[in-house]
């Protein structure tokens, strides 16, 4: 794999940006894909686990597996589809998040810790000083080289913001 075609492949839409904001938008792609994957998952492990316990109908494990495998592809796609993909935008003065036709600009004073997670889907978790708990942000359909980038670009800027003493 070439680094050009990946940074390509995961960059999105700069244009519109000033010269020191970064875009991130999901791919569509990326979202089908992981869906993809945790259905074929449940849709094994279900018949598996299932003839362990002693159930020895196949016709009905493979029925019940399909069933489960289409049912949590349809879920998570549903999800998706109500909440919307979320576009981070990182600059200067804060971080932008934009999903479904809203934008919230969250200054990088305001951030006072971010944790980023893997299991269950992609998220990034930010506690706030201005609010008492945390802000989750999925990050379905980001992958790849961008994820990595933008997840340093934040841990960067908010230690950076902690260690001004803000």
């Amino acid at each position: 794999m070439r680094l050009d075609n990946l940074a390509a492949h995961h960059v999105v839409d700069r244009s519109e940006c000033p010269a020191e904001t970064r875009r991130f938008a999901p791919k569509d792609s990326e979202t089908r894909r992981s869906n993809f994957i945790t259905a074929v998952v449940v849709g094994v492990l279900t018949p598996g686990l299932g003839w362990l316990e002693g159930f020895q109908d196949w016709l009905w494990l493979l029925g019940f597996g399909v069933a489960m495998a289409l049912l949590t592809y349809g879920s998570y796609w549903l999800i998706a589809r109500l909440s919307g993909p979320a576009v981070v935008e990182i600059a200067e003065d804060g971080l932008a998040i934009e999903r479904k036709g809203k934008r919230v600009e969250i200054p990088w004073a305001d951030i006072a810790s971010v944790r980023f997670r893997s299991y269950g889907g992609d998220s990034m978790a930010l506690s706030r000083r201005s609010m008492r708990g945390w802000t989750n942000v999925r990050l379905d359909g980001h992958a790849g080289p961008a994820t990595a980038e933008m997840r340093s670009m934040i841990e960067e800027r908010v230690a950076g913001k902690m260690g001004q003493g803000s």
